[in-house]
């Protein structure tokens, strides 16, 4: 887990924003063209590239299972980056055995791999499956 710089009492520069997506073959890449400009100067490549490919898991997760409006969620801060992808299913991702021959079910392995922490929270109105990265 990061420090963040309200604990460390350093006022940070934050950027929120969100954006909504069709339950698309296309939303995945859609998403990942939107938030790319907002995190161009935030961590290294590295970085950048596991906030995008952890996007692609949870969007593409929600247009499968969910099959509902995907809302993407940005919380960047100068050293610590969540993304929220909220959508109208109130089943939690499973995680599923995978196979060499068989491609997909690794978005949770991938979650935990490569983000500092992630999360599920369900509500009435469907799930937010988040993540956070520290830079």
């Amino acid at each position: 887990m990061c420090l963040t710089s309200a604990f460390l009492g350093i006022r940070a520069a934050m950027l929120r924003t969100q954006f909504s997506l069709p339950p698309a073959a296309s939303s995945p890449r859609t998403a990942r063209e939107q938030l790319r400009p907002h995190i161009s100067g935030w961590g290294d490549d590295d970085r950048r590239d596991c906030v995008l490919v952890l996007l692609s898991e949870l969007v593409t997760n929600a247009v499968l299972h969910a099959r509902s409006e995907i809302t993407v969620h940005l919380d960047l801060t100068d050293d610590r980056l969540r993304v929220q992808v909220d959508d109208s299913s109130r089943t939690p991702p499973v995680r599923r055995p995978t196979r060499d021959d068989v491609p997909g079910g690794r978005g949770l392995q991938l979650l935990d791999v490569m983000s500092e922490q992630w999360g599920v929270l369900t509500s009435g109105a469907g799930k937010t499956v988040w993540f956070e990265i520290c830079s």
